[in-house]
């Protein structure tokens, strides 16, 4: 549990750092402190059934969370699309990676057990 809490914390810490980047690349300069608040309530929303992979969601939670900092609506919402957009693009990446590994044989670990035992 302890572990799984742990890879938690690394992700939300990665998925916050992630987001004040790209708000900094549009001009939106805040405190990692404030993205660390606000990158996992977010993430917390997206999880609920209310749309398709979150969309909405996020941008509405951009808006409203980032108001009191004073961070437009239309500043905010584009931090949401340009979150989503580098989700969808890290996660493309991915898939093609998976494709590519599956196309390289693997050993199984019968025969690798079998190998092991016969020795040099």
């Amino acid at each position: 549990m302890t572990q799984a809490i742990g890879w938690s914390l690394i992700v939300q810490i990665g998925a916050s750092v992630s987001v004040a980047l790209l708000a900094r690349g549009i001009g939106v300069s805040l405190g990692l402190g404030i993205w660390f608040s606000v990158v996992p309530l977010i993430s917390l929303a997206m999880v609920l059934p209310l749309s398709i992979n979150g969309v909405g969601v996020r941008e509405g939670g951009m808006a409203l969370l980032l108001a009191p900092w004073g961070i437009g609506k239309e500043q905010a919402v584009a931090i949401g699309l340009l979150w989503f957009f580098a989700t969808i693009v890290t996660g493309l990446i991915g898939g093609g990676l998976f494709l590519l590994d599956r196309r390289t044989p693997k050993r199984s670990v019968s025969q690798a057990t079998t190998a092991a035992a016969a020795g040099p």
